[in-house]
């Protein structure tokens, strides 16, 4: 975690521990708390157990079961302090919060004086309840009472927000999710040396880049990254912005955060990429979103026998790309082992151990394990769901390269999977279907209205999120 050995995470006790919001973290010292917190996204913040339990008088049992030398530094005569009541999935009135602050002297010796604006220590007091909202199973509150460590400071993504961006588009990744992508990759600030000799280097890839949503988190973070789209009047031409009326483009949303620019803005296809063979790994993180059907189609080159008559202007016919296909591209371009010339910055590999994150649908008809993309020089390091509509999900998918790429097993792996395609490459057909096609799931049909022998689906009228 963030580079600190032996950092041990444990789910809470109880059959939905694991879906609370508090896990159990050792780490080696409260410094190394502090930057965890400094650079996390989701962690609110990270507190020191004094005491826990199903009921409040249980949790103020552990409290004073604990030696008093482990709490006697913070509760001495010469110490401000303050508590925080924090109710989660749940609330608490104002008479029953009263109630609590009055209870807690029974356990906590504090002999300082109350501060409410800045104590030298802040307690909390919190309790957990899932409430079987949001597909979340109903439990028994669990309270816990502890010593604050580290405070996550979130005023830093609001200035990342997308509405005071110059440059946007319908896909832009939200800023939040953008910055959870590059700590699942581990992106960190370093130097791009030019010796040929030592490769010390922090260059990240977005292969479809769009508005470079991903690419401004990953740069922010100190690395140095670059860029590839299939659709060149994103990379080239931007648009006119609403609000000033100035030409934008992804330059100008790095001059807005005064962001070092990508080494490079490719036009390019991720199924006929244009890296040459023999080149060596050089990207340290390859994050990416790719275009699932839902609000943008994916499209592919396709080789057309005619003449360019204005090639300056000239934009190369394309065709539907299947999610099975971009993510099988996706993967072999992140395995693939190439030498590269940093300076040409010709290049679209990973190093080994470098990482490859991205986006890819899901839905509970068609969501199964085998179904997630593989490859046999990458392993899958984690794959979390963010639950979109009741119908469908994205799951985030992080997987690491293990091992130098091998032609020959590469190749025979692809011959093995030739004629693999994902269910979920009907996930336009789940979100838009009309009533006539769910009653033809429903009666044996497929969704699309194909011969029988296709697999049913049973979908709901068709709606719209935002999220994909």
């Amino acid at each position: 975690m963030y580079g600190v050995p032996n950092v041990r995470c444990e789910a809470p006790p109880g059959e939905h521990g694991s879906l609370g919001p508090f896990w159990y973290v050792r780490l080696p010292n409260e410094q190394v708390a502090a930057a965890i917190v400094a650079r996390a996204v989701l962690i609110r913040g990270i507190f020191e157990l004094w005491g826990e339990g199903s009921s409040f008088e249980e949790m103020g049992a552990a409290v004073a079961a604990l030696p008093a030398a482990a709490k006697a530094p913070y509760c001495g005569p010469d110490t401000s302090f303050k508590i925080v009541l924090d109710a989660w999935g749940h609330s608490w009135s104002e008479e029953q919060q009263q109630q609590m602050i009055d209870r807690c002297p029974e356990f906590l010796p504090s002999q300082g004086r109350v501060e409410l604006r800045a104590p030298q220590q802040t307690f909390w007091l919190t309790c957990a309840r899932l409430g079987g909202a949001n597909g979340l199973p109903a439990s028994e509150p669990r309270w816990y009472f502890g010593r604050q460590v580290a405070l996550a400071d979130r005023s830093w993504v609001k200035g990342y927000a997308l509405p005071r961006r110059a440059y946007i588009g319908p896909t832009s990744m939200d800023p939040e999710v953008a910055f959870l992508m590059t700590n699942l990759a581990q992106v960190r600030r370093s130097s791009l040396v030019l010796d040929p000799y030592v490769r010390r280097s922090s260059l990240v890839l977005d292969p479809y880049v769009g508005t470079g949503s991903i690419l401004i988190a990953a740069a922010a973070r100190g690395a140095h990254t670059m860029g590839c789209d299939i659709d060149v009047r994103v990379l080239k031409h931007g648009r006119k912005c609403p609000k000033t009326g100035r030409q934008v483009d992804i330059y100008s949303n790095y001059e807005q955060y005064g962001l070092q620019y990508p080494v490079g803005l490719l036009r390019m296809d991720v199924h006929t990429h244009p890296f040459r063979e023999g080149m060596g790994e050089v990207f340290s993180a390859i994050l990416g979103d790719p275009p699932y059907g839902v609000r943008a189609g994916g499209r592919k080159l396709v080789a057309k026998s005619h003449a360019i008559r204005h090639r300056s202007s000239h934009i190369p016919s394309t065709e539907p790309y299947s999610l099975t296909e971009c993510l099988a591209d996706l993967l072999e371009l992140a395995a693939v082992t190439l030498v590269t010339d940093l300076l040409e910055l010709a290049a679209v590999t990973l190093v080994t151990g470098g990482r490859l994150v991205f986006f890819m649908p899901a839905s509970p008809e068609t969501y199964k394990e085998d179904q997630l993309p593989c490859h046999p020089m990458l392993a899958i390091a984690s794959n979390v769901e963010q639950p979109l509509q009741s119908r469908y999900s994205r799951r985030l998918v992080t997987m690491v390269k293990v091992k130098p790429y091998d032609p020959v097993v590469a190749a025979q792996f692809k011959e093995s999977r030739k004629d693999f395609v994902m269910d979920i490459d009907r996930l336009h057909d789940i979100v838009y279907a009309t009533e006539q096609q769910q009653q033809q799931g429903d009666g044996g049909g497929s969704v699309d209205g194909s011969s029988e022998g296709s697999s049913v689906v049973k979908v709901k009228a068709k709606y719209r999120s935002k999220m994909c």
